[in-house]
């Protein structure tokens, strides 16, 4: 049995293993708030969306900003003690998560769920590896890793969306329950309470640094999520906000490049190639993942509440993660060139935009989207691997603390920030102009407008109205009419966008030779966590 497993002599190989995947499973069951409650918190809370954004986001700062923590709380606690503490936070938070009402609390409450995610995440890990990936082989873990967790998390979403079709909110949140109480259990019963690690003091924790970056990030939060409702730096609050970012940004760069224990070792941004390049793809990755969000919405539109069709469409995504997965993980341990990998990815992105712009028409048949889906899911798997496996190879273990944190920063912070405002303003305005169009085609000299407007008054009044309301009913109609037709083209111009992004990138990637950086064993014997 390796030594980073904790578990008492007396458990069996087969219980071991159950219990690390079923822990790892556990914690895709911890939702806190996420975005597929958005509709229900928005109603039930009467608040602006823009609240709820900033609440959802609060998850991925905590764990962002406790991942650095973390790395000393292990070399301090013993990890049972570490985990149960972690577990019995999560179980409190989420008893509360149906509770409170309050934006700023339920703000804390997430980045609370945020903050024991990452500890039991982190820790799951590094038990997994320690299992399936004894000689600390990158491309090994993290096709078995994300084989697991991703899959998993897609069909946790699943029952997210369908608790809260059925119940409400707070459902949902309490869905978390089961998966903590379990975990509690699992650990209590299987871990023995010894030490893996020498005991290493919490002294000299850089905690201006974890406070300048919490200040960072959620400011950087504020200013994406509130820029458009407040007409961005046309109001004083934006400009306040954004001048606040800098200070604190230029704060927390200042104060790390001289601290002598930096929260995050900035540092290794000039030091580490792959991590510079490995940041920038991620970055461009999450464009391209975000723009599930507008496929969905254009799904919505053609079957309305189906739950049951988008949830097909989610199975067709869980089939190409697991077929991309294992499939890229197993070509990269077998040394396939990660340009060739990444190109193929791109390409992907590359065909199944080519094929939504085809595709997309007010009346196609929803089965239609299936090939899109599982493109983009082809897509992602193989991308996610090979960057994620090329970041990680050939850093000092001193520096992969720093580095984990520059890949968690650029996917689920700067990333889902940043490029989730770039989006709700390219839709706001490219709608808005796509909607002046059309309304401007639309006037009394537009004889096929007037015949559509008449026929509809006419069914209005045949249904008992008088003329006067059967007219405003006709035009009410009309415009619903207007706005699909202007959001449809919006998608349409969205795409393409995307499609030229994707198909500029696919020829830059092969250009890219430091993408040729295979695993060194000397500098990758050691675990990841």
């Amino acid at each position: 049995m390796p030594s980073q497993l904790p578990f008492y002599e007396w458990t069996p190989a087969w219980l071991r293993d159950a219990g690390i995947v079923l822990l790892l499973i556990g914690q895709s069951f911890v939702f806190g708030l996420s975005a597929d409650m958005l509709p229900e918190l928005r109603g039930e809370l009467g608040t602006i969306t823009e609240n709820i954004k900033f609440i959802i986001q609060a998850n991925a700062i905590g764990f962002l900003c406790t991942l650095p923590l973390y790395y000393r709380l292990r070399s301090f606690l013993r990890k049972k003690d570490l985990l149960l503490g972690a577990l019995i936070l999560q179980l409190v938070l989420a008893l509360l998560a149906g509770q409170i009402v309050a934006v700023p609390l339920l703000c804390l409450l997430n980045f609370g769920i945020g903050f024991t995610k990452c500890i039991v995440t982190l820790d799951m890990i590094g038990l997994l590896m320690a299992w399936v990936n004894p000689t600390n082989n990158r491309a090994v873990f993290y096709g078995v890793y994300y084989t697991l967790s991703k899959p998993i998390a897609l069909l946790a979403d699943l029952s997210l969306a369908w608790v809260i079709h059925q119940y409400n909110w707070h459902y949902a949140a309490w869905l978390s329950l089961p998966a903590v109480l379990l975990s509690i259990g699992l650990t209590g019963l299987l871990f023995h309470g010894g030490r893996l690690v020498p005991k290493v003091p919490l002294a000299n924790i850089d905690w201006i640094g974890a406070l300048l970056l919490t200040l960072t990030c959620g400011l950087l939060a504020f200013t994406a999520d509130f820029g458009q409702y407040y007409d961005w730096f046309n109001s004083p609050i934006i400009i306040l906000a954004t001048g606040t970012l800098l200070l604190c940004a230029g704060l927390f760069v200042f104060w790390e490049a001289r601290h002598p224990q930096p929260y995050w070792n900035l540092k290794i941004i000039s030091q580490y190639r792959q991590i510079r390049v490995g940041v920038v793809l991620m970055l461009v990755l999450c464009l391209f993942i975000y723009s599930s969000s507008l496929a969905k919405q254009y799904a919505l539109s053609l079957v309305g509440s189906d739950a049951w069709y988008l949830s097909k469409l989610t199975l067709v995504t869980l089939l190409a993660y697991l077929i991309s997965f294992p499939l890229s993980g197993w070509l990269l341990n077998r040394r396939v060139s990660y340009r060739l990998l990444l190109g193929v990815g791109f390409v992907c992105y590359c065909l199944s935009y080519a094929y939504i712009i085809v595709t997309v028409s007010p009346n196609i048949d929803p089965l239609r989207l299936y090939p899109f889906y599982f493109l983009q899911g082809i897509a992602y798997g193989i991308i996610l691997t090979t960057l994620s496996t090329f970041a990680s190879s050939n850093v000092e273990a001193a520096d992969n603390p720093h580095r984990a944190f520059a890949s968690v920063a650029a996917r689920s912070v700067i990333g889902l920030v940043t490029v989730g405002s770039i989006w709700d303003n390219a839709l706001y305005h490219r709608s808005a102009i796509n909607r002046n169009a059309l309304l401007n085609r639309l006037t009394a000299a537009n004889e096929a407008f007037n015949q559509q407007v008449k026929g509809y008054a006419q069914r209005f009044m045949q249904m008992g109205m008088d003329k006067q309301q059967a007219q405003a009913a006709a035009t009410q109609l009309m415009t619903r009419k207007v706005d699909a037709q202007a959001l449809l083209l919006t998608d349409k111009d969205l795409f393409a966008s995307l499609l030229l992004l994707a198909l500029v990138v696919a020829l830059c990637v092969p250009f890219l030779r430091s993408l040729e950086m295979h695993n060194r064993p000397k500098t990758n014997e050691y675990p990841l966590v």
